[in-house]
């Protein structure tokens, strides 16, 4: 079972349902299935509009969940052609309760990178659809395939100039908390064999050096 978030909101039921509550119950009743695949780990950053909120869907449901967002007053925001990304586009509604304006993203493809980077595309989407794990407001992947991606997107965020830095760069010794969170979940075995069957171009002595075996196994 996954452990709790630490700083998870109180359950929806003792408070104020937020925009993005609404939008995962809404989601539920309408049978749109998708998950949060990055980020579920700063819950308060997110829900305060401080964060982007990115979920996955099966591109066979991706008008509905449009739809959904649609009569929950969210905005389609278009991007410029040149921060255009392929199987992406963003939401923002919103919050009155908590004064805040709310962004999604909505993806069909999994991608990794911005557009002003190198972008790759992991063609895992399905999945992580198939194999999520219950949360509140939206289901997340099982924890070997978030964590299989947080490395991998740390690895892409790295830049020449990080090299050269003394130490750690800033931004990973702030991932470090949630690095943690997700290496305490995971099974090793799960994730090698997740590894070698879904991305198998992938080195295991790579993926390795990027993030050291020290779950339990």
């Amino acid at each position: 079972m996954m452990p709790p978030v630490s700083d998870r909101a109180p359950p929806p039921a003792l408070r104020t349902p937020t925009l993005l509550d609404r939008l995962g119950e809404a989601l539920d009743l309408g049978g749109v299935s998708c998950c949060q695949w990055k980020g579920h780990y700063k819950r308060s950053y997110w829900e305060s509009g401080a964060g982007d909120v990115d979920l996955l869907v099966d591109p066979a449901l991706s008008e509905r969940l449009d739809g959904v967002l649609d009569r929950l007053g969210f905005k389609l925001a278009l991007p410029t052609p040149e921060g255009l990304i392929p199987g992406t586009t963003s939401w923002f509604g919103y919050d009155t309760h908590q004064r805040a304006l709310i962004h999604v993203h909505v993806h069909v493809r999994l991608t990794l990178g911005g557009y002003w980077t190198t972008m790759y595309r992991l063609p895992i989407e399905r999945a992580l659809l198939d194999a999520t794990a219950p949360r509140l407001p939206f289901a997340v992947p099982e924890p070997e395939l978030e964590f299989l991606i947080f490395v991998l997107r740390s690895v892409q965020r790295y830049r020449l100039l990080d090299l050269f830095t003394q130490g750690q760069p800033r931004w990973l010794r702030a991932a470090q908390p949630e690095f943690a969170y997700l290496l305490a979940q995971v099974d090793r075995r799960r994730l090698l064999a997740k590894l070698e069957e879904l991305l198998p171009t992938i080195d295991i002595a790579f993926f390795d050096a990027c993030a050291p075996p020290t779950a339990a196994d």
